[in-house]
């Protein structure tokens, strides 16, 4: 499990960056949920590498399906899972399967 204190500030983030998940989130009217756990293996992987100060963060990884503007990360935290919208991506073209992206953290689920 990945101690994210620093991303769970971000779940506080402004009403902007909120409304900003909302728009992004209306213009995918299908978006795929990746749960960051259930990819990391060689090939098959979502890694959270920092968190920025606007309260966003940055992934990258290496995926078939890879996650586009819209689409939802599931991933957890010291006290739960958070869910995040991706707001921009970027994909290299070299491997074919790599991709970079950043979230803005929208939810938090409080496990009991």
């Amino acid at each position: 499990m990945i101690n994210l204190f620093a991303i769970l500030l971000g779940l506080l983030a402004s009403k902007i960056q909120k409304r900003r998940a909302r728009m992004i989130m209306a213009g995918n009217k299908n978006p795929r949920v990746y749960k960051e756990w259930e990819h990391d293996g060689w090939g098959d992987r979502i890694s959270i590498r920092r968190v920025n100060n606007d309260g966003t963060f940055r992934i990258d990884g290496h995926l078939i399906t890879k996650p586009v503007v819209g689409d939802i990360i599931v991933y957890e935290t010291a006290i739960g899972k958070a869910k995040g919208v991706v707001s921009e991506t970027e994909y290299p073209g070299d491997p074919h399967d790599m991709f970079f992206a950043t979230v803005i953290p929208v939810e938090l689920f409080k496990e009991d």
